[in-house]
């Protein structure tokens, strides 16, 4: 096997101290040369391509390098997916498909608050019963009308005896000194009809229901 010429003095030592370009220190036999080639540092001075010594600083150095390649690996990936998200950041709009008319009014139908009533009750100094009455549509709220008597909420049961429709949602009835007012809620397919009923107890004509006020869903 040819050897590559050392200085006298090297040449005698029984070992070399080899401090390799990735940053490797190592006291290498030189009686046991390995055919393996690198460039290296000795005593601060670059010398020719030499013969490894140590198999196992050759194997040591090897996994370093493939650890650097790995982290460039880990850069490159990193790089494009931040270069992916920013394409897309700046992608135009996809399109927007319209529900039909017919889709949108059944979900518009669907999503419909039920009405209810609800009254602000006072009496004066006279023991007079006044009440602003008013119909809730979820979180908001109409005054329909304010009136001189109490009132309650009617149950389905009572419309018949009182003659109310049986198309009214909702029904509530008051009542002071001999007049009798009723509040109906009705559906007309847009809007909720609010319709009023007075009733003389002395009268004997036969009253209807007037529309005293539309809200739309």
């Amino acid at each position: 096997m040819n050897h590559i010429p050392l200085r006298a003095s090297e040449a005698s030592a029984k070992t070399s101290s080899l401090d390799f370009m990735y940053g490797f220190k190592k006291v290498i036999p030189v009686t046991q040369a390995k055919k393996y080639r690198i460039f290296c540092f000795h005593k601060k001075k670059l010398l020719l391509p030499i013969e490894i010594l140590n198999l196992k600083s050759w194997l040591t150095m090897k996994k370093t390098i493939l650890w650097v390649l790995l982290g460039l690996l880990v850069i490159l990936v990193g790089g494009l997916a931040a270069l992916n998200y920013l394409i897309l950041a700046e992608a135009p709009p996809s399109f927007v498909i319209e529900p039909s008319p017919n889709l949108k009014r059944e979900t518009e139908a669907m999503t419909v608050v039920e009405p209810k009533f609800s009254f602000d009750f006072k009496m004066d100094t006279t023991e007079t019963p006044h009440s602003k009455v008013f119909v809730e549509l979820g979180s908001e709220k109409t005054l329909i009308d304010e009136i001189t008597a109490s009132f309650n909420v009617l149950s389905r049961i009572e419309y018949k005896d009182l003659k109310i429709p049986e198309s009214a949602k909702i029904a509530c009835k008051g009542y002071w000194a001999g007049l009798e007012t009723v509040y109906i809620v009705e559906d007309n397919g847009s809007f909720w009809v609010v319709k009023k009923r007075q009733i003389d107890e002395e009268s004997t004509q036969e009253e209807r229901f007037e529309v005293v006020k539309t809200i739309k869903y």
